[in-house]
């Protein structure tokens, strides 16, 4: 979350549209292709009528059939949230981050998802998680997610990274992006569609609170992922982004650019949280500024596991170079 811009977000935060909606913020290619032989393409073929792809990238669709990929928007517009919680909807059996256990939400997405299968989950945050309960007991999908999200009765695979998921013939790779939080994951297609959960947001920046959030896994999570690159990001908040690299580099450049802040902060002096967040953020809305100077701790905890800061007293100084 950019601080800094969330002072203009809240009428975007009443943007609740329709409920259910394909994603529409890109062109006609935003789907999951699924890497089948021909022979089971043909046979399923007549049931992807308008799946075709547009482009260059276009094949024939007996070889290559489309899975579209939809969303339900959930009803908790908020600062952190943005607009709300998007679950994804994965051709026609599965969801992914089902969000709040909120009871039209999970009706919304039953109602979209008669056949569901499969819950895919990225982390165990309540704006994501918790919808996978009632999602499970109504249909009896099995659910996907790393370790610590709900209990483990009602988790019927635990990923922490590296595994490869059939989803309706498609390829998920997991790739684990602690930081947000430390179990945290993301999905990759084999087509480059990369679904972040709270890693990369679709605008603004994404928070980080410790204990649980940490800094310098984030950045170590958004290089990996960079190194991946992706075509397009499906965040959990915020729209569609088909600038994929862009969007990671950018998240990167933003949080260096932080770090140096306060570095120039202590230098100049500031050696308390509270001044330095006066003087990086000066005009912040008041109802703001605790998540700020959460932030600026983070980043703290960051240098001082780099030896670059010392901690002192409630105080913060930077280490002498030798």
């Amino acid at each position: 979350m950019d601080l800094a811009s969330a002072r203009g977000r809240a009428a975007h935060e009443r943007r609740l549209s329709a409920r259910l909606s394909d994603v529409e913020e890109s062109r006609s290619d935003r789907r999951l292709r699924l890497l089948r032989r021909s022979a089971r393409g043909a046979a399923q073929g007549g049931n992807c009528d308008d799946a075709a792809d547009s482009g260059p990238r276009e094949r024939p669709e007996e070889d290559h059939p489309a899975v579209i990929i939809r969303d339900v928007l959930a009803p908790n517009p908020g600062p952190f949230t943005l607009s709300g919680t998007r679950t994804y909807l994965l051709g026609r059996s599965a969801v992914l981050d089902p969000g709040p256990a909120i009871d039209s939400h999970v009706e919304a997405i039953r109602a979209a998802m008669p056949n569901l299968k499969t819950i895919l989950i990225t982390h165990r945050h309540g704006d994501h998680a918790p919808a996978a309960v009632p999602l499970k007991h109504a249909t009896g999908a099995r659910m996907i997610a790393p370790p610590g999200v709900l209990d483990d009765e009602q988790v019927d695979q635990r990923v922490r990274g590296g595994e490869r998921l059939d989803i309706d013939g498609e390829t998920l790779e997991v790739i684990a992006t602690p930081g947000h939080t430390s179990e945290h994951v993301c999905y990759l297609t084999s087509d480059g569609d990369l679904f972040t959960g709270d890693t990369i947001l679709g605008e603004g920046t994404t928070a980080i609170f410790p204990p649980d959030g940490n800094m310098a896994d984030y950045l170590h999570s958004l290089r990996t992922l960079r190194s991946r690159n992706p075509r397009r990001i499906f965040p959990a908040h915020g729209p569609t982004r088909d600038d994929a690299v862009a969007l990671i580099d950018h998240y990167i450049a933003h949080r260096l650019e932080r770090e140096q802040q306060i570095v120039t902060a202590l230098d100049a002096g500031a050696h308390t949280v509270s001044s330095m967040r006066q003087r990086i953020y000066p005009e912040l809305d008041k109802r703001l500024q605790g998540a700020a100077e959460v932030q600026i701790v983070a980043h703290l905890i960051k240098l001082e596991s780099e030896g670059r800061v010392d901690a002192r007293g409630g105080a913060y100084f930077l280490t002498p170079v030798v």
